[in-house]
This record gives structure tokens, C-alpha cells and sequence, in this order.
């Protein structure tokens, strides 16, 4: 059996990276409920990777794989990867309720 290899330093964290994809998922989120819904497409992405990202080295930091300097911003990160995400699926349900009771309204008065 070969011995454990030996890591002397950790890992470094994509604490920063993980917080600025997140941060970068809101603003889009923001813009598509405002001006520009093709913004949805890029909130979607940006956000599962934060969320991604942070769970995976957040794992890591458990294990003692990873650098522990970060942890509060994959914990930001990841957060805001979640709140985008929940926003993303409540702006595709309610614009789909919104089609479907237009379409089922009644057009006789126009």
C-alpha cells in the first residue's frame, strides 16, 4: 500500500472568483426584470457556477484540502448563485402563468 501523497500547503479558494459570479448573476437578474429579458440566459449560467463552485470548495475547505481564507466569500457566493437560480425559475413560471392567461382570457370585447 503507497503512503497518503503529502500536500503541504492547501489548495487555493475561488472564494473571489465564486463572489464576483454571483454579484455578475444578480446584476444580470436585475437587468432582465427591468429593461432586457435576454439577460435571464446569462443570470442562469453565471449563477449555477457560483453555486458550483463554492459547494465544491466549501467541501473541500471541510476535508482540509482546500485554503480556509475564503470561506466567507464561497459562502457569499454561493448564496447569491441561490437567490439567482430561485429568481430565474419564479421569472420563467410567472411569464409562462402570464402567457397562458392571456391566452385563455376571453378576446371578444377587442
Amino acid at each position: 500500500m503507497e503512503p497518503a501523497a503529502f500536500e503541504p500547503f492547501p489548495k487555493p479558494h475561488r472564494g473571489v472568483l465564486t463572489l464576483w459570479l454571483g454579484i455578475g448573476a444578480i446584476a444580470c437578474q436585475v437587468l432582465a426584470c427591468g429593461c432586457c429579458p435576454i439577460f435571464l440566459l446569462a443570470s442562469v449560467p453565471l449563477g449555477a457556477c457560483a453555486w458550483i463552485f463554492a459547494q465544491q470548495d466549501l467541501r473541500g475547505i471541510e476535508a482540509g484540502t482546500v485554503d480556509r481564507a475564503g470561506r466567507q466569500n464561497l459562502t457569499a457566493g454561493r448564496a447569491l448563485g441561490m437567490v439567482t437560480l430561485g429568481l430565474a425559475v419564479l421569472s420563467v413560471l410567472s411569464t409562462v402563468g402570464m402567457a397562458v392567461f392571456m391566452l385563455l382570457s376571453d378576446q371578444s370585447d377587442f
